[in-house]
């Protein structure tokens, strides 16, 4: 079992399921067990559908400690599944690198600066606030 690839998979499973790209996701994963792990696919898409609603109600009350917990129910859920399964792990570790990790960190940019200068100009930017004091 590689303890690497179930924490990526556990976070990245957790983090998604706050994005846009979930269903996406969602999908994935539901097929993936569906193939290789049928008598356990409807207990994996119920865990996937409370992980979505819990990590929504723990981003909107800022609950960093609720997602923490929920990648570790994961790890502990993958591990087990993954403990002797190489076919599972060498899926898991396609779909994190093919459809997962693109996915998130295909997100829309909060915020895009560009700026060009010139000669002796300068350039401040910032996504928030800015406070600047030239002497």
């Amino acid at each position: 079992m590689d303890s690497e690839l179930v924490t990526q998979a556990a976070t990245t499973l957790v983090n998604l399921a706050a994005t846009t790209a979930w269903e996406h996701a969602r999908t994935g994963l539901a097929e993936l067990w569906r193939r290789l792990r049928p008598e356990r696919a409807d207990a994996f898409d119920a865990d996937l559908d409370r992980t979505r609603t819990e990590v929504l109600a723990a981003r909107r009350a800022g609950d960093d400690l609720a997602e923490q917990d929920l990648i570790g129910e994961w790890r502990n859920q993958l591990r087990r599944a993954l403990a002797d399964d190489e076919e599972l792990a060498g899926a898991l570790r396609r779909l994190l690198a093919e459809e997962l990790v693109p996915a998130l960190t295909d997100r829309e940019p909060g915020a895009v600066l560009s700026a060009r200068a010139s000669g002796r100009s300068r350039i401040y930017q910032a996504g928030r606030d800015q406070h600047v004091t030239e002497r």
